[in-house]
């Protein structure tokens, strides 16, 4: 599984990882369901999450339906829609997916 980095970001300071890890996607993939993630994203995120954990390069994540983009700023992060205004953004690097998080940036 290559889920091993998670963080939540700070989006406004310099994007430092802050501490401690942002538990919410260990949570949701490893057992399906998570009390810090909505009910109503719980199945999205995680279909989404399957493809991050089975993608070998970005272009396997430009499917219809995740609306899959780079976003700007460094670190270099992507961003894959959800529902809504909510995104699972993440850094990919070497191709294994770095400090996933879900957030409602627009």
């Amino acid at each position: 599984m290559s889920f091993i980095h998670y963080s939540r970001f700070d989006t406004n300071t310099t994007n430092i990882p802050m501490t401690p890890i942002f538990p919410i996607f260990p949570e949701l993939f490893e057992r399906g369901r998570s009390r810090r993630v909505r009910h109503d994203l719980q199945s999205r995120s995680l279909r989404r999450l399957e493809a991050l954990d089975q993608a070998e390069s970005l272009t396997d994540l430009n499917v219809p339906g995740f609306n899959f983009h780079g976003l700007q700023g460094i670190p270099e992060r992507y961003s894959i829609h959800v529902n809504g205004p909510w995104c699972i953004t993440f850094e990919w690097e070497e191709g294994e997916t770095l400090r996933v998080d879900l957030e409602q940036y627009h």
